[in-house]
């Protein structure tokens, strides 16, 4: 095919034509929508242009993850200026980046069936699906899909034309497909799986069979000894291919789950649904009848082999995965396989011999997944903003209010599915072959961009899962840091309640490292589980103070954001930037701490029988014996009118009462010895039920026992008359 031929100008017309009218919408798109994903792949673009090195980093530390095609494609946004434009860019690149999927579509299409009116069509529907929506997204999903696509043509042509050089070039296309998304590490078993379905078909007897698979593809038999051998060496020392993924410890290393067949099931219903059914019956018959009575055309029998295993093995690994997960379907990670459907549907719409009998299998398949398996509810039922996990779960909420509740829901698709194999049998009878074709890709070219234009609407419709207009711009709101110190700064944010509220704490934080490029690194103090779901997958960056002099074991940068709340330890430093939930400290080197406190729990509240013991350290330099005032604000729980407690140091002590309205102040004087550290003791004698510990989202939901809130812990910048220890 010439360059400028008029197939290849006529699929990129159409790729400019798509890409332009999504990228207008993507545009529009200004804030996250699925956390802590966008933020991982945001960061690994920043630190890709930060380092100058494509070796993924998070918070200065390796990290486990070669899916760094994506943010390597993006890391040229991420640049220059401020994240809040960087992002609308990206999503802008998007556009074009998950469009060009209708490239590699439409070339296996006219490969396959030989027509181009058929290969344009596939090259339409192929991006006119409701996974488009994850343009709006930074997700791997944008560049997996086209890559995906590629590397099937990739295999498609080596299975067809074996050579050494296209069994390299297939082995290429899985390498880079598996840098855009480790899911697609699945195409290794694929590729194989396929060449001996083909060959079994050409050959008759197991030795001509072995004979033709293992001499056709020398290339690919040396690669794949190899790999063998590198995983029976990991397997020696104790490892595991799984180990090499930060989704590693939720496979548990199984490739196969007990108790599948159910949820298959309903994987292959959800993925039915998603592309209108009959799609999928009629196109998954026709690859269960040509991979085992082979059709006489060798790109045709190929294609029925390499469908065949590429939709049995994603759907068996994405159901293995998802029950780690929960009951439902994730079919972001299945949607992957639709061009290879709509391809086949359309290689049975020309077949001579249409499938019939073969229906009885995808029929009785989706069928059953719908009635016992139909996707989790919790994704469609309008209680949260539309799921990325399944964007199609949208549409199943009419048909559920059709049908009177979930039941009557998979009542109706189980009766759809069945009308629309048996209404193709007969339509097949009393229609001719041509009016039917046009009929149903004509139906297909109105369904799907329908579908995806109520998909999109369905996003735009409410605020995002950040409880925010994701239209609204956030540049010179939550940018706030970058703007303050620069993005080429060095800051490190140390995670704490700024609010009563987890989810509030939670998204303050996630906020602020998305959007600002200045944040590098991430303090869980004491332990690395503590607060740790603001950012999950990233690694921690212990700190330690020792406890005589308050010197911390690391320097990590010359900036440090703190809650105002803060009770754990106050890095040493002037406040540049104070604000209500947080404080900009720039801090002294070596790092630091101006008190640090014991015997409470990580957000503050005295745990029973327990008092805590604030330490106020001497100063740098400090000479001799000095007063320094602590000001400690105590609360009671919300419920109780009036709690006693004693704070004690020496040379002193106070008694008051708290209460669970407003927080009592107390001044207290120290004085702090040169070289050392002076001590008070908070404690009350009572304890209650108190709300949850916001260390964790499970810790949260849990009641336990604590006295008072110390909720808020000052030390006066000022230094006072010397004084006798």
């Amino acid at each position: 095919m010439r360059l400028f031929s008029r197939p290849v100008l006529g699929v990129l017309a159409i790729w400019v034509a798509f890409a332009a009218v999504l990228s207008v919408i993507t545009a529009r798109v200004s804030d996250w929508f699925v956390m802590t994903d966008e933020l991982v792949y945001e960061r690994l673009a920043i630190s890709i242009v930060q380092t100058h090195s494509l070796i993924p980093r998070l918070h200065g530390e390796v990290v486990k993850s070669f899916a760094q095609l994506y943010p390597a494609l993006i890391a040229p946004w991420f640049a220059h200026g401020y994240v809040p434009q960087d992002l609308v860019n990206a999503h802008v690149f998007n556009a074009w980046g998950m469009s060009s999927a209708c490239i590699p579509a439409f070339l296996l299409a006219r490969r396959v069936t030989g027509r181009r009116d058929a290969a344009y069509l596939i090259a339409f529907i192929s991006v006119a699906t409701p996974w488009a929506i994850y343009t709006t997204t930074l997700l791997t999903e944008v560049v997996a899909y086209p890559v995906f696509l590629w590397a099937m043509l990739a295999i498609q042509r080596t299975l067809v034309a074996p050579s050494r050089h296209a069994d390299l070039v297939a082995l290429l296309g899985i390498a880079v497909a598996f840098f855009a998304r480790t899911q697609f590490l699945l195409l290794v078993g694929v590729l194989p799986v396929a060449v001996a379905l083909y060959s079994l078909g050409k050959q008759q007897g197991w030795r001509a069979w072995l004979r033709s698979a293992l001499g056709a593809h020398r290339v690919l038999v040396g690669a794949y000894a190899a790999l063998a051998i590198l995983v029976i060496a990991a397997a020696a020392t104790g490892r595991s291919i799984f180990q090499f993924s930060a989704y590693g410890s939720q496979t548990s290393g199984q490739l196969l789950s007990r108790h599948i067949a159910g949820p298959i099931t309903g994987h292959v219903a959800d993925l039915a649904f998603g592309i209108g059914i009959l799609p999928l019956l009629v196109g998954g018959a026709w690859l269960l009848a040509n991979t085992f009575h082979p059709a006489p055309a060798a790109e045709l029998h190929a294609f029925a082999c390499l469908g065949a295993a590429t939709v049995t093995i994603v759907v068996v690994e994405i159901t293995t995965w998802d029950l780690h997960i929960g009951t439902f379907v994730l079919d972001r990670y299945l949607f992957y396989v639709v061009p290879v459907l709509f391809v086949a549907f359309l290689c049975a719409l020309r077949d001579v011999k249409r499938p019939r009998w073969s229906l009885l299998v995808p029929t009785g398949i989706v069928a059953c997944g719908f009635a016992t398996h139909l996707q989790g509810d919790f994704l469609w039922s309008g209680q949260f903003p539309l799921s990325t996990d399944s964007p199609i779960a949208t549409l199943y909420k009419p048909i559920a209010d059709l049908g009177g509740g979930k039941g009557g829901a998979s009542a109706i698709l189980v009766v759809a599915t069945i009308a629309l194999a048996a209404l193709f049998v007969v339509a097949d009878h009393l229609v001719r072959h041509a009016v039917l074709t046009m009929a149903l890709a004509a139906a297909l070219l109105v369904a799907l961009p329908a579908d995806t234009a109520y998909t999109f609407a369905k996003l735009f419709s409410r605020d995002g899962h950040a409880v925010r207009p994701l239209t609204r711009s956030e540049s010179g709101i939550l940018d706030w840091l970058d703007r303050a110190v620069g993005t080429n700064a060095r800051v490190t944010e140390v995670p704490y309640p700024v609010s009563t509220a987890f989810l509030v704490t939670q998204k303050f934080w996630r906020d602020l490292e998305f959007w600002n490029k200045s944040v590098r690194f991430d303090v869980h103090y004491p332990t690395p589980d503590v607060y740790a779901d603001a950012v999950v997958w990233f690694p921690n960056n212990p700190l330690e103070f020792n406890r005589n002099t308050g010197v911390a074991s690391a320097t990590l940068t010359p900036y440090v954001v703190q809650s105002v709340n803060e009770t754990r330890f106050r890095i040493s430093g002037n406040v540049m930037v104070q604000r209500p939930d947080v404080m900009l400290i720039d801090a002294s080197a070596p790092w630091r701490t101006d008190w640090l406190t014991s015997g409470l729990y990580d957000d503050g509240w005295t745990q029973p029988r327990t008092p805590a013991r604030v330490r106020v350290f001497a100063t740098p330099g400090q000479r001799h014996a000095v007063m320094r005032t602590l000001t400690l604000q105590v609360r009671a729980p919300i419920e109780v009118d009036r709690r006693p407690f004693e704070i004690a140091w020496k040379g002193g002590s106070l008694h008051a009462d708290a209460n669970g309205t407003n927080s009592a102040s107390e001044r207290v004087d120290l004085c702090v010895p040169a070289h050392g550290f002076a001590e008070a003791r908070l404690a009350t004698p009572v304890s209650s039920e108190i709300p949850g510990d916001q260390r964790s989202r499970d810790t949260y939901t849990l009641t336990r026992k604590g006295g008072i809130l110390l909720a808020g812990l000052s030390l006066a910048d000022e230094i006072g008359a010397r004084c006798r220890t």
